[in-house]
Order: structure tokens, then C-alpha cells, then sequence
């Protein structure tokens, strides 16, 4: 049974889909950076390859292998959270015996509703709700556990819910003093996520804006819990 999915009316005429796919599975293309120059954000790049995946609203376990293969091409973006992933989310569905209803929904809802939408109001919901079986922890995964001391000169810091180190106030200042950047309005390249909130799985909208920065420019913002704060 082919399992469809009904994609909002503004995503399906953004994609579109009354139009021939723009991009083919099997294309070849360039180096993210090379990308990047070129077009200016990876999403241009991906957005292509997802419609194509689930175009008509619908994924099929040929598709899966295709899309699959195609992140074997591009280890650079296969290296992204939450493409690495999604692509063994992929490569599970499609080894023997993998493919079944659930790994059919779970995929397409995922590629679609998270990958293609990057929506704040919906986004927490996909990643927590993606079956594990499938794409492990996505929540613990987003976190990064550094080997050292983090080094915060140069960076520009973020922090997000009540933490234990200090009020967002007094972090960022000490962030400051150690040589760090902070941008109330604009990007950071450094998150910092309450002990508190880990604990409840909550992603804030920082936390999605940390993931969604990484999916359209290639590079992913570090998301760490506050015990690695080094201030």
C-alpha cells in the first residue's frame, strides 16, 4: 500500500509540484563550498533532492536506496545533523527485510514535514516524535560533547533556557570576558542548553535555529549542554 502524505498546500506549491522535478537523485554536483559560492545556501541544493525523494507525496523503498546513495556521494552533507541521520534511518528501512509501513511513514513524514519545511512551530515535534528504531536518539544527538575545554574567543555565544551556571545575563558577560561574541538578533555559532531542559527534551526555538543554520549553510552551530560552559 503507498502511504501519502498530505503536505500543506503553501509547501506543495513552494515546492512545486505541478512542475517536473528540478533535480534528479542519480546528478551529479559540486562540493558544498563550491555550492555555496555558487547558490548560497545548501537548501537550495537539498530542497531539490527531498522533493525529487518524495515527489507526489509519497516514498517508495527505491527512492529511500536513491536518496541513500546520494548522501554516500556527498559525505560533507551526510555529516550534518539530522541528514547523517536521516541517511541511516535510510540505510536501515532499506537493508533486508527493513521496509515496512512505519519505515515508509516515519521517512516520508520526516523528509517532508521536518527536512523540507524547517518550520519553528512543528519542528520539535518531528524530532522527538522520529522512531528510534529508525533514527536513534535525535534529540541527544543534536547535543555535542566536546574532548576539551571549549575555547569561546572569537565565538559568538548563545544560551538557551534557566541554567544552573547563571542567568543569561551573567553567562553571556562571562562569555564576553573570555573573548566571545554575542548578537542578540543575529547568528551564533556556539549554544548552550539549560541542564533543565535536557532533561524535559525541550527544543527551544534557538535550538531549532542552531539545527536549521546547519541544514542551509553546511556548517553546524555547536549545541552543548551548559556543564560545558567553560565560564
Amino acid at each position: 500500500m503507498k502511504i501519502t502524505i498530505q503536505l500543506p498546500e503553501e509547501l506543495r506549491a513552494r515546492l512545486g509540484y505541478e512542475t517536473p522535478p528540478a533535480a534528479d537523485l542519480n546528478t551529479p554536483f559540486p562540493s558544498i563550498d563550491e555550492y555555496l559560492d555558487a547558490h548560497g545556501t545548501l537548501t537550495d541544493l537539498t530542497d531539490q533532492v527531498f522533493r525529487n525523494a518524495i515527489d507526489g507525496g509519497y516514498i517508495t523503498e527505491e527512492r529511500a536506496r536513491r536518496l541513500a546513495e546520494w548522501f554516500d556521494r556527498h559525505p560533507l552533507i551526510a555529516s550534518i545533523y539530522p541528514y547523517a541521520q536521516l541517511k541511516r534511518a535510510l540505510e536501515t528501512a532499506t537493508s533486508e527485510n527493513g521496509w515496512s509501513e512505519v519505515a515508509e511513514a516515519a521517512l516520508l513524514g520526516f523528509i517532508g514535514l521536518f527536512c523540507l519545511q524547517r518550520d519553528f512551530y512543528s519542528g520539535a515535534k518531528h524530532l522527538l516524535d522520529a522512531p528510534t528504531e529508525l533514527f536513534g536518539d535525535l534529540y541527544m544527538e543534536m547535543f555535542h560533547v566536546p574532548a576539551a575545554p571549549i575555547d569561546l574567543h572569537r565565538q559568538t555565544v548563545e544560551v538557551t533556557g534557566p541554567c544552573e551556571k547563571g542567568t543569561h545575563k551573567a553567562m553571556i558577560e562571562r562569555a564576553a570576558a573570555a573573548g566571545a561574541y554575542y548578537n542578540k538578533r543575529g547568528p551564533f555559532s556556539r549554544l548552550f542548553v539549560a541542564n533543565s531542559h535536557i532533561a524535559q527534551r525541550v527544543v527551544s526555538t534557538k535550538m531549532l535555529m542552531a539545527i536549521f543554520a546547519g541544514m542551509r549553510y553546511g556548517q553546524s552551530v555547536l549545541i552543548m549542554p551548559e556543564d560545558h560552559f567553560p565560564c
